[in-house]
């Protein structure tokens, strides 16, 4: 893990550290030393679903009040290049979902750290260096 690079958190990583699933001992430390978390808002809108699902109505309202709390950086980019940028990783990745594509574009865009618990998606693109992954379990 770099120390210099920005954070950029999917879905599952801020599950587990919200749930304390395995993994969120690595985040809590990510947290502690490097509190500055970026997320795209198609990623945020994942852990919405994930709490409204799992706790009924209101989790999700819960959930983006922790999201707040914790001072993560919401970036809402959908501007021109950041779509076709979008779009090429789903061409050219098509096992990629379209999240982690927006996922991974925004650490791509802000020169981050894209920090994860998907291998499943991830495993294929870590060897091409898109931009630098770290798997917290």
């Amino acid at each position: 893990m770099s120390t210099a690079a920005p954070l950029v958190i999917d879905a599952g990583a801020l599950i587990a550290f919200l749930d304390y699933e395995p993994g969120a001992p690595i985040m809590a430390e990510l947290y502690a030393t490097r509190p500055s978390w970026h997320m795209h808002a198609i990623n945020v809108c994942e852990v919405l679903y994930h709490y409204r699902r799992s706790i009924g109505e209101g989790g999700e309202e819960a959930a983006q009040e922790r999201i707040d709390r914790a001072g993560i950086r919401v970036h809402e980019d959908l501007d021109p290049g950041f779509v076709l940028e979008v779009a090429r990783l789903k061409a050219d990745y098509a096992r990629v979902s379209l999240a982690d594509c927006c996922f991974l574009t925004l650490a791509r865009r802000i020169g981050g750290e894209a920090v994860t618990t998907d291998h499943k998606e991830m495993d294929p693109l870590a060897p091409l260096k898109l931009c630098p992954i770290t798997f917290i379990r």
